[in-house]
């Protein structure tokens, strides 16, 4: 049986806008995928995770390991460039072995993380 477009259903559309969502995705550089987030709470859960992390010697996949996510979703939170979930930062800080709090407390030690988008590389 053949149909046209305006004949789909209604999922089959949306099927296939969703493929060429997909598509677009693929497409596009990391940094449009990707944007670096200008949000302070952001820098510093990122600066304070990478600090963490690095005083235990822990690879990001180790910590991901640890804390049961996804070791790309550690290098994008640690680069500014994720949102995470609230459950992501509390497997992230049970994991170190830190408060919630610990992750997202400004501290004068830790310096802010410069994005690639605001230092232009």
């Amino acid at each position: 049986m053949v149909v046209d477009d305006m004949e789909k259903p209604i999922e089959s559309m949306a099927d296939s806008e969703r493929g060429n969502e997909e598509d677009d995705r693929q497409q596009k550089p990391f940094g449009e995928r990707f944007p670096a987030r200008e949000s302070a709470a952001l820098q510093t859960l990122a600066a304070n995770l990478r600090k963490l992390r690095a005083d235990r010697g822990w690879s990001q996949d180790a910590l991901a390991s640890a804390a049961k996510i996804d070791q790309n979703a550690v290098s994008l939170i640690e680069n500014c460039r994720s949102n995470p979930t609230v459950t992501a930062v509390e497997n992230l800080a049970e994991a170190l072995g830190v408060p919630v709090a610990e992750l997202l407390t400004p501290h004068p030690a830790t310096k802010a993380l410069k994005t690639r988008k605001a230092t232009g590389k």
